[in-house]
């Protein structure tokens, strides 16, 4: 093989690594928080935080019915520069796959 072919296939498997692994970040009053190029993002919160995602803004927690949800997940194929914005008072424990 080729040194080309070589550091291509490292880097390649680098990113594949790299999209493997999970971070956790805890933002407390999040003021204007932006969190791009994630693979999978999940989330919950406590207090009152604005969520947005695709120009939809969603307080959270949020209540349906009788049932107050705290949180949620996104996902897509591959690493995208999809983001979501945190705006609020209160905690919002984030985990992230890149």
């Amino acid at each position: 093989m080729s040194k080309q072919l070589l550091t291509r296939i490292a880097k390649q498997n680098e990113a594949e690594n790299k999209a493997n692994s999970p971070s956790q970040q805890i933002l407390t009053d999040p003021s204007d928080i932006t969190i791009a190029g994630w693979k999978k993002l999940d989330f919950a919160c406590s207090g009152a935080i604005n969520v947005t995602i695709d120009g939809t803004t969603i307080a959270f927690p949020k209540t349906l019915g009788e049932t107050t949800v705290y949180g949620a997940g996104y996902a897509a194929d591959t690493i995208t520069d999809n983001s979501v914005l945190f705006n609020g008072t209160g905690t919002v424990l984030i985990t992230i796959q890149q």
